[in-house]
């Protein structure tokens, strides 16, 4: 992305966003491009899930958003509110630590922190921004959580 002015990204030989490396990263058009460009983490909503974000994050699950997404890099560890997540493990990657989290889904997420955090802890993270997918996986929406 680095060596481009504009990118175009295709899937099963078809076009599917086309724009500068920025604007993709920021709006991608559907879950697929989320996950491929900057590595976001795509998971699936259940209701358990949709409370907590209404409740934790003032955030509303909207009918036919079967998935949410948040980047590893835009997430903060709080001690009053988030999504509680416990920690499976995590490696030492310089100038931050990488960690795989479970949220009690069907696959475990990543996120990055500044500080080491035991394996087996319950934390809450924050995302500070959150997006939403429908039930064709095209981006239905894009929440900044303060």
């Amino acid at each position: 992305m680095s060596l481009a002015d504009r990118v175009a990204l295709l899937r099963k030989g078809r076009f599917i966003q086309y724009d500068a490396p920025e604007k993709i990263y920021e709006h991608p058009v559907n879950a697929y491009v989320a996950e491929f460009i900057g590595g976001m983490n795509v998971l699936p909503l259940n209701d358990r899930l949709a409370g907590i974000l209404q409740e934790q994050l003032g955030v509303k699950v909207s009918t036919g958003e079967k998935l949410f997404g948040f980047r590893p890099e835009h997430t903060a560890i709080s001690d009053t509110r988030g999504i509680p997540v416990r920690v499976l493990g995590g490696e030492f990657r310089g100038e931050k630590w990488v960690y795989v989290v479970d949220l009690g889904l069907d696959r475990p997420a990543k996120i990055f922190s500044q500080s080491r955090i035991q394996a087996d802890t319950t934390i809450r993270i924050l995302p500070r921004r959150l997006y939403f997918f429908g039930e064709d996986e095209s981006t239905t929406r894009i929440e900044e959580i303060v």
